[in-house]
């Protein structure tokens, strides 16, 4: 027998339940969580999919700031932007929306802010060439 499945009250029940996570860390710890996004660049499909993003964290209650940057910018500056982001306790989640600049062979997020921009592969070869940069993980 066929069964109709449907996307909607599946997806407003997920909705709720990350509505209501939120409002509790708000409420009990005063916590509210973060997203931080950085966009390098003007690509349009990035520009969209950094705004829904954004799009959806408001609507669980959650912040979340796009952090754009000139296409041009160096890794230098690049990488000190990361690393501010890494050592800033107040940012749970940190999406490097894709593409980057041809110097970029990898990403540089610390692992458990990654919001899964990062590949296994490029984390090994950033982590031999880059790990300087990386602040000490936030417990707490």
């Amino acid at each position: 027998m066929t069964e109709i499945l449907y996307a909607k009250p599946v997806i407003d029940a997920e909705l709720e339940r990350l509505k209501s996570r939120t409002a509790k860390l708000k409420q009990n710890f005063n916590v509210t969580p973060t997203l931080k996004v950085v966009l390098v660049g003007n690509d349009p499909g990035s520009v969209i999919y950094t705004n829904s993003k954004k799009k959806f964290c408001e609507k669980i209650g959650a912040d979340c700031e796009i952090i754009k940057l000139n296409e041009n910018i160096q890794e230098d500056k690049f990488l000190e932007v990361v690393n501010s982001l890494n050592s800033n306790k107040s940012v749970h989640g940190v999406l490097i929306q894709l593409p980057l600049p041809k110097w970029s062979r990898t990403c540089s997020l610390y692992p458990k802010r990654d919001s899964y921009t990062c590949k296994a592969l490029q984390f090994r070869f950033f982590y031999k060439k880059c790990s300087r940069y990386w602040s000490k993980p936030h417990r707490g």
